[in-house]
């Protein structure tokens, strides 16, 4: 509960602060009258030759233009705005399912084993395919490179596992 509680504040604080940046972005630099699109040029150096990439953004307009006001005073454009900005609120509740989801497999293990050393390699089993089967669903999902994916969450899992592991180890947590 514990980490799922400190992974929920911190996809908040996370996605709150993206918010606020995207918000004083939209207000500094409105785009242009009837374009959302804004155009970022980024020269890459890469074996001698500069490649240029050129990409296409959608950043909507901060202006309320005459006319469009509701009752409220906001505009139909500006609540359309606001919806397209990610919503900490549910990221933080997301974040926090997913742990406490993600939390079962190597807890479920843990309680089946009563050798000390077989309870951690039961841990590290199933939390890796653990680690596996969620990466490899929220890059399908997400529409990118399965194999990928699932191996950088795998690795990014074990390093996890190592630094709690060894930090806990020294104050006796770990026998």
């Amino acid at each position: 509960m514990a980490g799922a509680c400190s992974m929920a504040v911190g996809e908040f604080v996370s996605v709150a602060t993206q918010r606020d940046i995207e918000l004083a972005l939209n207000q500094e630099y409105p785009s242009k009258e009837n374009s959302n699109l804004q155009e970022i040029k980024l020269e890459i150096p890469k074996n001698e030759k500069t490649i240029i990439e050129t990409y296409i953004l959608t950043i909507p307009s901060g202006k309320i233009s005459a006319g469009e006001g509701g009752t409220d005073g906001s505009s139909r454009k500006d609540r359309d705005e606001k919806e397209r900005l990610p919503n900490p609120f549910k990221a933080g509740v997301a974040s926090a399912s997913a742990f406490l989801c993600g939390s079962l497999f190597p807890l479920v293990s843990a309680m089946a084993v009563d050798d000390y050393a077989t309870r951690v390699m039961a841990v590290v089993v199933a939390a890796s395919v653990a680690l596996v089967l969620f990466g490899g669903i929220g890059a399908f999902v997400g529409g990118s490179c399965v194999r990928a994916s699932a191996v950088r969450v795998l690795v990014g899992g074990w390093i996890s596992m190592a630094v709690t592991y060894s930090l806990l180890k020294p104050i006796g947590c770990c026998y």
